[in-house]
């Protein structure tokens, strides 16, 4: 099977996801960018503002707004980034899982392209899951 119907459903996920990219930043995400920020000019993350979370998630955070702004966009966009690869390994891992079957392997990106989307696991803000799915989903796959 080739890739055109994986490449497809990135372009949809695309397209959905760009039409998040104007919607003003989540509470965390504020917290985030703002420690974020903090590194990007040389203060050390926890010193001006705590959070319970790994400095990791903040590190990741900073290097997204160095590549793509700093404005709540530039965030969607590293969002955007994120779930367009955690589909395409879901996908690689759907296609071991059932031994080469492309259509089952698609069948299982498609869904969770969908349920990444849904407002019920905040589908539209760039919190610490997403970056920890691709992170498993890789770790999975390798």
């Amino acid at each position: 099977m080739s890739l055109w119907p994986l490449l497809a459903l990135l372009l949809v996920l695309g397209l959905l996801r760009w039409r998040l990219l104007p919607i003003p930043l989540e509470r965390d995400e504020g917290e985030y960018a703002y420690t974020a920020r903090a590194i990007l000019h040389g203060i050390p993350p926890y010193t001006e503002s705590y959070d319970p979370k790994m400095p990791g998630l903040h590190a990741l955070y900073a290097l997204i707004l160095w590549i793509f702004g700093q404005t709540a966009g530039g965030i969607r966009q590293g969002l955007l980034l994120c779930s367009l690869a955690s589909t395409a390994l879901v996908y690689f891992l759907g296609r071991r899982v059932f031994d080469g079957d492309g259509g089952a392997a698609l069948c299982a990106a498609a869904a969770f392209a969908l349920l990444s989307l849904s407002r019920r696991v905040l589908g539209f803000t760039a919190n610490a899951e997403h970056f920890l799915l691709l992170c498993l989903i890789l770790g999975l796959l390798l």
